[in-house]
């Protein structure tokens, strides 16, 4: 952490003493107010500017003073990480909700994970980050298509082809046409070198089997289509 964000840090602190101050002086909350109010506003800053490691750390040295209300803070993390997941993800604004969506039900323990991982903020910050790579490289569901002709065959597509377990780290090979991406699809498919395979088409997105098969046969049956 720089030396601004540190005195960032301490002036949360004392704001927190102040406060705290003013309760017992007066023997009464400060309306509006919880007392970790200024830390989360801290950390929930630094996810706004992307210093992930630095919100770990400013939860450390928060339960090294406040240790009896950390889980109250480490509960409104993973809301934080999920909004700076939202900022940062490669996909269109209008999809990024149902993105995010998808990529989580394959990872249903992600905030545990994520909590886990405050005791250690480069642990933290590689986890958030690694999390944030496979979303990304995920292509999410597939978008509705109401019928094989609203998808042009000759419009620009690439092809995605995985040998591993996920699309992680997988860069598209493109193709002039969508027919031509579909064609080396099914190829890649019925090859059994790649348990992996889908296709992006623009204006469509990322395409699936046994879709993208079914889609290739209708264009072989369908030419003039």
């Amino acid at each position: 952490m720089n030396l601004a964000d540190q005195v960032r840090l301490a002036e949360a602190f004392l704001t927190m003493a102040s406060n705290a101050q003013t309760r017992k002086e007066t023997g009464k909350p400060i309306p509006g107010e919880s007392p970790s109010d200024p830390i989360l506003a801290l950390i929930g800053a630094f996810a706004s500017e992307g210093k992930i490691r630095e919100m770990a750390e400013a939860f450390q040295e928060f339960k090294r003073r406040y240790n009896s209300s950390t889980p109250f803070v480490a509960r409104a993390i993973p809301g934080m990480i999920w909004d700076y997941w939202r900022r940062s993800s490669s996909v269109g604004d209008h999809r990024k909700t149902e993105h995010l969506d998808f990529w989580e039900a394959s990872h249903p323990k992600w905030a545990d994970e994520i909590k886990d991982a405050l005791s250690r903020p480069s642990r933290f910050e590689a986890n958030v980050e690694q999390m944030l790579e496979e979303q990304n490289a995920t292509a999410g569901p597939a978008p509705v298509v109401a019928g094989f002709k609203n998808i042009d065959r000759e419009a620009p597509a690439k092809l995605f082809r995985a040998s591993g377990p996920s699309f992680s780290g997988v860069n598209g090979e493109p193709f002039d046409t969508a027919f031509e991406a579909f064609d080396a699809a099914v190829a890649a498919r019925d090859s059994g070198e790649y348990p992996l395979v889908r296709v992006w088409v623009e204006d469509v997105g990322h395409l699936d089997f046994p879709l993208v098969k079914e889609i290739h046969d209708y264009w072989v049956a369908n030419p003039e289509d």
